[in-house]
């Protein structure tokens, strides 16, 4: 297998679950990304974390809670190691 231009990267990708957010999620996935999939549509977001399968997480994520924001981050790094595209 050919090395993907992300390998080793970590994105997180809020609106993730569908539209252009799924979209890019796929699309880092399949240059070599862990991807994190944050959103509040769990059911959308689990099932594409499933489908990309390894190195992609659904995080369910409320992009105007601060809080939550600050557990989106700490659960890239917490799976992945590191955090590099937002």
């Amino acid at each position: 297998m050919s090395e993907g231009r992300f390998d080793g990267k970590t994105v997180v990708i809020t609106g993730g679950a569908s539209g252009i957010g799924a979209a890019t999620a796929r699309r880092f996935h399949s240059e070599g990304a862990g991807v994190v999939i944050a959103d509040l549509d769990d059911a959308k977001g689990a099932k594409l974390a499933a489908e990309l399968g390894a190195r992609a997480v659904y995080h369910t994520t409320d992009v105007s809670n601060w809080p939550a924001v600050e557990a989106l981050m700490q659960a890239a790094v917490d799976t992945f190691g590191r955090l590099d595209i937002l």
